[in-house]
C-alpha cells in the first residue's frame, strides 16, 4: 500500500435509491436519495419526482458530485423560504459523508406553518432518512 493513500478519506457513494418519509405537524415529507453519475442527471431526477408527486406543494433538492478539489454541489429551495430546504438537504448529504448523490424531497403541506427552523429540521431529517435507507 502506498503510504500516501492512508491519508485519503474514504469515498462513500450510493449503490441504489434510498427512500424516507417524515410527518411533521400534518406535513408529509417524502425523500429519495439517488446515486448520481453526472450532475446533468439531477434535472431528470427532480422532474421525475415532480411528475410522481404532482400534487405536492414543494419539490426541493440538493446534490454533490466528485470529491476533493473536483467536488461540485448544488441545491434548490423549490419555492420554500430561502435557505430552509436546499441547504439542510445538502447538510444531510455532507453529514452522511456521501458524494455522487442527489436527494430530492417532496412536501405535502398539512395546514400548519412550521417556521423556518422547523422547515430546515424537517427537510434535513427526511433527507437523512433517505440516505440511511440507501445501500
Amino acid at each position: 500500500m502506498n503510504p500516501c493513500e492512508e491519508d485519503l478519506p474514504a469515498i462513500v457513494t450510493l449503490a441504489a435509491i434510498g427512500r424516507g418519509e417524515l410527518k411533521v405537524q400534518r406535513s408529509l415529507f417524502v425523500a429519495e436519495a439517488h446515486p448520481l453519475a453526472d450532475r446533468v442527471e439531477v434535472r431528470g431526477i427532480v422532474a421525475d419526482m415532480r411528475r410522481r408527486y404532482h400534487d405536492c406543494r414543494h419539490v426541493c433538492h440538493a446534490w454533490r458530485r466528485g470529491h476533493g478539489n473536483d467536488q461540485t454541489e448544488g441545491r434548490s429551495d423549490g419555492g420554500e423560504p430561502s435557505g430552509t430546504a436546499g441547504a439542510p438537504i445538502l447538510g444531510a448529504i455532507e453529514s452522511a459523508g456521501v458524494t455522487d448523490a442527489a436527494v430530492v424531497v417532496a412536501r405535502y403541506f398539512g395546514g400548519v406553518k412550521l417556521g423556518t427552523g422547523g422547515l430546515g429540521r424537517a427537510y434535513r431529517a427526511a433527507a437523512a432518512a433517505a440516505l440511511a435507507d440507501a445501500p
